[in-house]
């Protein structure tokens, strides 16, 4: 049953499964606790998801995030493309370490601060997937 699970907790459509029981996890109560929001003991639903979830994080690879069961198959109708996304703050630090001229102390440590121009408020989670979803279509 585990095995089943993890298959199902790997498929996007379920991520929110997933970051619920991965939150029970850190949080050390029973996923069911998390996923309906009440106070419960650990029962066998729990103890099969909570394994569900430590077999698909151990089946999927620290490097690509891709499950073995896909990244490591033979299936030659399997299509693994490359995708990437662009962080902002991360070109900021690597611009920063890469400034010859303001060589960093020993134990400084370069972090990120955000704000906007203007003193406007900053956008919340929403509307960066608002904003994206626009773009999108």
């Amino acid at each position: 049953m585990p095995d089943f699970l993890a298959d199902v907790l790997s498929r996007s459509h379920n991520r929110h499964y997933r970051l619920l029981i991965q939150t029970a996890k850190s949080w050390k109560v029973p996923p069911t606790q998390i996923i309906l929001g009440e106070p419960m003991e650990w029962s066998r639903t729990d103890s099969k998801l909570s394994t569900a979830l430590v077999l698909l994080e151990e089946e999927t690879c620290k490097d690509c995030g891709t499950v073995a069961w896909h990244g490591h198959s033979g299936n030659r109708y399997i299509k693994l493309d490359v995708d990437s996304s662009h962080c902002y703050g991360c070109q900021a630090l690597e611009e920063r370490r890469e400034d010859k001229e303001r060589k960093m102390a020993k134990g400084e440590k370069p972090y990120v601060k955000v704000s906007m121009y203007g003193d406007l408020p900053l956008p919340s989670r929403q509307d960066e997937f608002d904003r994206r979803a626009k773009r999108e279509k």
